[in-house]
């Protein structure tokens, strides 16, 4: 669905007029849990969550000064394109679009052709709609050779973009050189509708275009807004297209009294049929301020719009209007409305419906009187009734600079009724301006959030998201603006993915060291189309983590088996990592414990000879050799004593155990002349149990 006409100037001064404002033992144990990135929460529900905010890739190597993202259309998760303004060298602004794939961002490139037509140096893409992965149009405007700023369309068919093109016929309409193109919609790949403005020598009038099957047709006025727009000042701002040849548009022109007064068109089967004043705005409009800030069309003939209007006081206010089976009802006061706007400045920026008479829209009023302070807020349709405007939870806290901001751009986007995306601009308590995303989930609105990672980047404190898109419930993709360290303004985009909960189970949860089989760890990702890998660690009480295994996942699942003496005795908590995707968050298990004991351990103690004599006792040779209940390598010491058949025992030796094994000589004239039992006592260790040998008879002869 298309975007307004709303844009962060890049370069260029946008008028904005009198709107501006400043387990059991032995079995399994499982451990599941979802969790989210620092950061990147949903706005602490369960629908997606946001990822961090990247730079525009290649858009620092193109932008030589200030770049941003001013239109995103996303056709399913991972699968969105965006466009904007960059400048590669200072004065000189250039369009360009970028794509994202399968979750990945491609990078940015000057929209192919656009070189050409821009020859004064003034380019940019304000609208991009995609119906299918790779299937898109945008539209924008350029600066020509003579100065004059022309209208453009822009395909991307497969996932290549053609070259840009200045719309049709809009050169012979556009006498004194005022054309943009500020939204354009597509109700199916290659059948779209775009419209704008362009300057004739009778002032700036509105205009739409078609495709048809791939074919841009001729740009022509708005029918009948020539008469209405008796002072020479009309736009198209917004268009949504519900499907091939069933459009609606709004806008705004003067009237003869020179006041700006907000209009709809609606296109059916293809035809454009008249313009007219929106039904009920000119009772509210009587201070001569009325804008079509919006509109969005789930079904041909069914539609809903808002903007903003000035009553006689100067205060600003919000509106909506609803299209039912091709006919408009009469504008309204957003209702609560009237109640937050103390300051009299509201607007509706940004409306978007799922399904008819089930939308949502966002836009800011100001809460102060006499100061201009403004906040956020949203306001829900439901089956065909508006509800009260409420502020955006969490905005208040965030906007303690109290200037929140939702532009005049596509920055509200609903997947569903009731699970809807929003973002903007705030400015914190250090004065800086910062951006933020809000989600919807099954009609609850979670907390505002700055937008996760533009904290790092917007180092010179200014950034701004400037369009939403969302193809399905908790899949959105956003963009926008930020000022880094050099005060240059860069572009970025910012994905909602769905978020991923991770199980880990142990199996046996008690062992004993060394036993085989081994401990086998299984893991889980939910959804079962996860894929990528998970890393598990075991966490002991002291010292650092131990990596346990990585897993690759087929289907969210994958196991791994750990060797038997991979960890000593001790109590384990055993996590699960997954670190995500493009489509998915990562999210870590809930611990499960995993036990393991020590195992028995089995000395032998050899001796070189049975009798030795006392004289000669040193030749005699122990040899001690301790083996473990199933695999490893005991260490450790061991000790060898004699016991006489009377007397206190005599210790002979006292090895350390290499590979298993030690030994040592009998010290000269060590033990009397005698007979002796010797045995050898393994001491033990953490792993394993003490054990001691057989007694073996010795004699020491005179």
């Amino acid at each position: 669905m298309g975007g307004t006409g709303w844009r962060l100037a890049v370069g260029r001064a946008v008028i904005v007029g009198a709107l501006a404002v400043a387990a059991g033992a032995g079995g399994p144990a499982v451990a599941s849990a979802a969790w989210m990135a620092p950061g990147s929460g949903a706005s602490g529900s369960s629908g997606g969550v946001w990822g961090n905010a990247l730079e525009v890739p290649l858009s620092a190597t193109l932008n030589g000064g200030n770049a941003t993202v001013l239109s995103v259309s996303c056709a399913a998760p991972g699968d969105c394109s965006a466009g904007g303004q960059y400048e590669p060298t200072p004065g000189d602004d250039e369009a360009f679009v970028v794509s994202e794939v399968n979750g990945t961002w491609g990078n940015a490139e000057e929209v192919p052709g656009s070189g050409s037509l821009n020859e004064a140096e003034e380019a940019s893409v304000n609208s991009v709609s995609c119906e299918m992965p790779g299937d898109c149009s945008a539209g924008g405007d350029y600066l020509d050779g003579g100065g004059l700023m022309q209208a453009f369309v822009v395909n991307e068919e497969n996932g290549a973009w053609g070259n840009a093109q200045e719309v049709p016929g809009s050169g012979d309409l556009n006498t004194d050189g005022g054309a943009t193109v500020e939204s354009v919609s597509c109700g199916s790949p290659g059948n779209c509708s775009a419209g704008g403005t362009y300057d004739d020598n009778s002032g700036n009038q509105a205009f739409v275009v078609n495709e048809v099957k791939g074919t841009w047709a001729d740009a022509i006025e708005v029918p009948g807004s020539g008469d209405l727009n008796a002072d020479g000042d009309a736009e198209v701002q917004t268009v949504s297209c519900a499907s091939a040849g069933n459009c609606s548009a709004g806008g705004f022109y003067q009237d003869g009294s020179s006041n700006t007064q907000a209009f709809v068109v609606s296109e059916v089967k293809g035809a454009w049929g008249n313009a007219k004043e929106v039904p009920g705005s000119g009772t509210l409009n009587t201070g001569g301020q009325g804008y079509v800030l919006s509109v969005s069309c789930p079904t041909a003939g069914n539609c809903s719009a808002g903007g903003v209007y000035k009553e006689s006081s100067q205060a600003y206010q919000a509106f909506v209007v609803d299209e039912v089976n091709g006919v408009w009802g009469n504008a309204k006061k957003v209702p609560g409305s009237g109640t937050l706007n103390a300051g009299g400045n509201a607007r509706v920026a940004s409306v978007s419906c799922p399904a008819p008479g089930d939308c949502s829209a966002a836009g800011y009023y100001g809460d102060h009187e006499g100061e201009p302070g403004s906040q956020v807020f949203v306001v829900s349709e439901v089956n065909g009734t508006w509800g009260n405007a409420t502020e955006i939870p969490g905005s208040g806290t965030l906007n303690a600079g109290d200037n929140a901001v939702i532009g005049d751009a596509t920055l509200i986007s609903c997947a569903a009724s009731g699970d809807c995306a929003v973002g903007g601009s705030y400015r914190d308590s250090s004065g800086d301006t910062q951006a933020f995303v809000a989600s919807e989930v099954d009609g609850t609105w979670g907390n505002a959030q700055e937008v996760p990672g533009t904290g790092t980047l917007n180092a010179s404190g200014f950034a701004s998201i400037n369009s939403v898109s969302c193809s399905t419930p908790g899949d959105c993709g956003a963009g926008g603006t930020y000022e880094d360290g050099s005060q240059h303004s860069q572009a970025f985009v910012v994905n909602q993915i769905d978020p991923s909960s991770t199980a880990v189970a142990v199996s046996p949860a008690k062992v004993i060291f060394g036993k085989t089989p081994a401990e086998q760890v299984s893991v889980t990702v939910t959804p079962t189309t996860a894929s990528g890998t998970v890393t598990v660690t075991a966490r002991p009480a002291k010292g650092r983590r131990i990596w346990l295994c990585g897993i690759t996942l087929t289907a969210g699942a994958g196991s791994c088996g750990l060797s038997a003496t991979k960890l000593g005795v001790g109590t384990y908590p055993i996590v699960a990592v997954y670190k995500g995707s493009p489509a998915l968050s990562g999210s870590a298990s809930a611990p499960v414990t995993l036990t393991v004991s020590a195992a028995r351990s089995a000395t032998a103690l050899t001796l070189s000879a049975a009798s030795v004599s006392y004289k000669r006792q040193s030749a005699e040779r122990f040899t001690v050799t301790v083996r473990p209940q199933f695999t490893g390598q005991p260490a450790g010491s061991v000790t060898i004593t004699a016991y006489p058949a009377k007397g206190r025992p005599v210790q002979v030796c006292k090895v350390t155990l290499a590979k298993g094994k030690a030994s040592c000589q009998l010290a000269a004239k060590k033990l009397a002349v005698g007979s002796y039992k010797v045995t050898a006592a393994y001491l033990g260790t953490t792993d394993f149990r003490p054990s001691a040998s057989a007694k073996r008879a010795l004699k020491i002869t005179g």
